[in-house]
């Protein structure tokens, strides 16, 4: 590999030539052979970072020179630029963004220069209505600068006036994220909330469960887990989200970024290996197919054993996606996801009296036969095109039908330290559709600059069950006896009529319950981000909504023969007002007011379904980034207000088939999140979280006013290392280690037992290193290293009797061979 010196800055001269070129000048020293497109090839590993020192770092990587004006690229940053490339490639991925190109003189030297501004605003544009990949080039950097979770636009962190983090493919990769809440333990003020032994993924944030909805590139999914093979980032965006996404929980929203077709080949095949026979594999194939067609293929096969006994799970996914180029301006995406999950149901254990019940971590309460199985298409399509330099729209569509059937026997808790099993074999069919159309543009007025978004959404979503529900009692489902007297959680299979080794799924004449759920709105929204004086931004918005909601249930031998409930028909009105002042470039100050709908499915005794929930939110912070956006760091304050809270009618409904809006809840804190490169080699994720989350009153059991929220512990966060050795006779050597930290929870809304709080401490080590053409990376990491025994979460349903506490992993390792090319 040729080096290059450190280059000697001066706008109108190099050596004793005199220059006269139009926007260059900076010479980087140094020699090198031709190094131009169809040259000599380098392995680049340049950080986001500041267009002159990633230009140094072509130059220093390459050998060759360069010359440009110091004016030129004045404030210009670049994405990173990684792989194995030539120095004419690196250089277009490290100007392409900036209005920039470059023009060989000779071999070794090169100029560069300016676009046209047609040119660079056109890029732009396309940039604005596309999910970036700017982290996909950047596979070690956890500092994330740029998401569009939180404006649907491309816009800095440092210039967005709302509280929003981001988990990069680089620490998912460090520490091996398999599942979603590996990941966001990274982020302040988010926890695991109860979801049913990963049936679904769910998370408690800033006080508020995300009642089970996670959202892809920005669309609402349905109950379920999620693949992290093919994810580029995860971004967390915090308070109530109602003006761009419609109904949503105030506390805030996940939203999973995919990664996309690169125009550059890249080739991963990763086996993982560990505790309890887990055993993942899988594969990351992308590039070119012709000039204007790119393509990516994501697979992931998983087979695991768990610490939990009769547990397990096998899953496949399968997701092709093509990006097309239709000329300068216009660009089509298509995406194709496939998920088959087989797994069985693990709920937890029970509380004994005012803790987790003292039984073995691997002690499993359901029955030997107990198991879900889910299979899902997804479709993913959307189109971009730039009408000009300013102005562009973007229109997407996603279709998503996921079909679950689920057999398990749940421990319902009666009070007294009293349990009985019950009973749920349901098909469970959903389907959702959406689709959205965004008007991007940039103009001023009278010196005011603005960066408008007009957009129209529409979301259907519609679920059905079928099945068997109940006690267990009635002999109406077959094959579960017709009595049964009491459950010992200590001897769960003490009773051998719940030792069966298989479930037999109920015959269709056989059910006792089905039901019909259906939701969807129509939504307007409108957002201006105005900037002054290049240093005062302010964000407004509003949102109009549509919303259509149903539901129907029939029990035929509980309660009643049929029930066809009204429909639910309302309207809402959700503004955002957002103000950040950036006096310098490393220092932002902000503030905003949000109101939000949320979704209320439940329905009333008298058949009525249930007003929507709303929220409000008063939030402060600020926001620094050091050294060209390196190490990045946020600190909010806020208040979060969430009225016509759902809960058990417990008067007319013993066994939970009933709700109402009875109650307020509030929700304040601080929150601390830090993450990027100190050093060149020591990177840091860290987070904090005071969180004081209460019920402010409770028409219905007045006893309550004033405890605290289930699952939100009043101090967590988290503090994660990674080093990698500068030194030459061990380059390629990274360890990395990091703590997780839970204070007490409420196990319930009660306050009637509690978590108790927890520390897990986690560590890794990698070797990464060359086999021709390709790179190896070792890795070995150990999680709960003390083997500490700790509980997730608890069943937070307000009143309900079923019991569940989901106990945490015990000491584990897990390995990986990952090979790229």
């Amino acid at each position: 590999m040729v080096h290059s010196d450190r280059p000697v800055r001066n706008a109108a001269h190099w050596g004793n030539t005199r220059l006269n070129l139009p926007t260059l000048a900076l010479i980087f020293a140094g020699t090198g052979s031709n190094a131009a497109a169809g040259g000599n090839t380098f392995d680049f590993d340049l950080p986001a970072q500041s267009l002159s020192t990633a230009l140094d770092g072509v130059a220093k990587t390459s050998g060759v020179k360069l010359m440009y004006a110091d004016a030129a690229v004045q404030g210009l940053k670049t994405p990173a630029v990684r792989g194995r490339m030539t120095s004419d490639e690196a250089l277009k991925r490290v100007l392409a963004q900036n209005g920039l190109r470059h023009e060989w003189v000779d071999k070794t030297l090169v100029a560069v220069k300016e676009n046209s501004k047609s040119s660079k605003e056109a890029s732009l544009a396309l940039d604005s209505v596309s999910v970036t990949d700017s982290a996909e080039e950047d596979r070690r950097s956890y500092a994330v600068t740029r998401t569009s979770s939180a404006t649907k636009t491309d816009t800095p962190i440092m210039e967005t006036p709302v509280s929003i983090q981001a988990v990069p493919r680089a620490v998912m990769e460090d520490q091996q994220v398999v599942k979603v809440e590996d990941a966001i333990k990274n982020v302040s003020g988010v926890q695991k909330n109860f979801s049913f032994g990963d049936l679904r993924e769910n998370f408690t944030i800033r006080g508020f469960t995300t009642d089970t909805q996670t959202y892809r590139n920005g669309v609402r999914l349905p109950r379920t887990t999620f693949e992290t093979a093919h994810l580029q980032q995860i971004e967390v965006l915090k308070g109530p989200s109602s003006v761009l996404y419609g109904r949503i929980q105030p506390g805030g929203m996940v939203n999973l970024v995919t990664k996309q077709p690169q125009d550059q080949p890249y080739y991963a095949l990763q086996q993982q290996f560990g505790s309890y026979d887990f055993y993942r594999t899988t594969v990351d194939a992308t590039g070119p197919l012709t000039d204007d067609l790119s393509y990516r293929v994501n697979l992931a096969y998983l087979n695991a054993d768990s610490f939990r006994d009769l547990v397990g799970q096998e899953r496949l996914f399968f997701t092709p996606s093509v990006s097309w180029k239709l000329g300068e301006r216009t660009r089509l995406n298509l995406a194709l996801e496939y998920t088959h999950d087989n797994s069985v149901i693990d709920a937890g254990i029970v509380a004994n009296g005012d803790r987790p019940a003292k039984v073995p971590r691997s002690q499993f309460m359901g029955d030997r036969g107990d198991f879900t199985r889910q299979e899902g298409v997804l479709l993913d399509f959307n189109w971009s095109h730039a009408f000009n330099d300013d102005w562009a729209l973007k229109h997407a569509f996603l279709y998503d039908d996921r079909d679950f059937r689920e057999s398990y026997r749940p421990v319902v808790d009666f009070g007294n330290d009293e349990y009985h099993r019950g009973l749920w074999q349901v098909d469970n069919p959903r389907k959702t559709y959406a689709t959205s159309l965004d008007l991007t543009g940039k103009f001023e007025t009278f010196g005011v600059k603005h960066s408008l978004l007009l957009g129209g959404d529409y979301y259907r979503h519609q679920e059905l069950g079928e099945g068997c529900v109940g006690p267990g009692q009635t002999g109406n489902c077959l094959p579960w006896p017709p009595s049964i007297d009491g459950f010992d959680p200590f001897n769960p299979r003490g009773n051998s009529a719940f030792n069966l080794d298989t479930h037999r799924f109920p015959s269709r004449e056989s059910f006792n319950y089905d039901t019909a759920s259906l939701e969807e709105w129509y939504g307007l929204y409108f957002q201006d981000q105005i900037t002054l004086f290049d240093q005062l931004h302010i964000l407004g918005g509003g949102r109009y909504d549509w919303i259509h909601q149903k539901n129907t249930n029939r029990w035929n031998h509980l309660f009643f023969t049929q029930n066809q409930f009204d429909a639910l028909e309302t309207q809402f009105f959700s503004p955002r007002v957002g103000i950040l002042y950036r006096p310098w470039q490393w220092l932002s100050v902000y503030g905003n007011f949000v109101e939000s709908i949320g979704s209320n499915l439940g329905r009333s005794f008298t058949g009525e379904v249930l007003t929507p929930e709303t929220a409000t939110q008063y939030e402060i912070g600020t926001k620094t980034e050091f050294w060209d956006g390196r190490l990045i760091a946020s600190l909010a304050y806020y208040h979060l207000a969430k009225d016509n809270i759902q809960a058990v009618d417990v008067a007319n409904s013993a066994d939970n088939t009933f709700f109402r809006t009875a109650s307020q809840a509030r929700s304040e804190g601080i929150e601390l999140d830090v993450s990027g490169k100190i050093t060149e080699d020591l990177s840091v994720i860290g987070t904090y979280a005071f969180t004081d989350a209460r019920i402010k009153r409770d028409d219905q059991s007045p006893d309550n006013q004033g405890n605290r929220l289930s699952n939100v512990p009043e101090h967590s966060g988290s503090l994660w290392f990674k080093y990698d050795l500068p030194f030459e006779s061990v380059r390629g050597l990274t360890f990395g280690t990091g703590a997780f930290v839970a204070g007490q929870r409420e196990g319930d809304n009660e306050n009637t037992f509690q978590l108790p709080g927890y520390v897990r401490w986690d560590a890794m080590a990698a070797y990464r290193f060359d086999v021709g053409p390709t790179r190896l990376t070792a890795q070995i990491n150990v999680n709960n290293i003390l083997d500490k025994t700790y509980f997730k979460a608890a069943n937070t349903l307000d009143g309900a009797p079923q019991a569940g506490i989901t106990v945490g992993e015990p000491l584990t390792v897990l390995g990986s061979l990952r090979l790229e090319y």
